[in-house]
């Protein structure tokens, strides 16, 4: 798995991490009123854990709520995606947007690109084009060129 793929795999994860927060109330004109609980499916103190708290730092300056980082390994990941598997797509979209206004900061790209590492900006949606426009991409170029594992 190349960094391209992993980041998107981590990216996909932390996004889905943000949204475990939980329904919005029509009262609630505030968000966040409480803390924050990022789950990142993966042991702590690795790529995902310390791309979260990145993220989360600039989240609590933003919103002036704690950002909780609770790594949540197993399974494959699945024990952490089960976990954040129910967000409501407005949450979904909301969040999107602030992390992606994050990650175009200057530091935070800078630190990011320090790691070898360059940050898709997009809604899920795009990101999901995305992911299958470079599956399509390198499926062509293992026909055209005729490559084999065997080889």
């Amino acid at each position: 798995m190349n960094i391209t793929h992993k980041f998107a795999l981590v990216w996909a994860y932390v996004m889905a991490a943000l949204f475990s927060v939980g329904a919005l109330t029509a009262a609630a004109q505030n968000y966040p009123a409480k803390p924050i609980r990022v789950v990142v499916p993966f042991p702590a103190g690795g790529t995902s854990d310390i791309l979260a708290r990145l993220i989360g730092a600039k989240l609590t300056e933003s919103w002036g709520q704690q950002i909780i980082v609770d790594s949540r390994p197993g399974a494959n990941g699945n024990i952490g995606a089960e976990l954040v598997a129910r967000t409501p797509p407005d949450m979904i979209a909301k969040i999107n947007s602030e992390v992606a206004r994050i990650l175009n900061l200057p530091d935070v790209k800078d630190r990011l690109a320090s790691q070898g590492t360059t940050p898709l900006t997009n809604s899920p949606q795009e990101m999901g084009k995305w992911l299958a426009a470079e599956k399509d991409r390198w499926a062509k170029l293992i026909k055209d060129t005729g490559f084999r594992l065997d080889q």
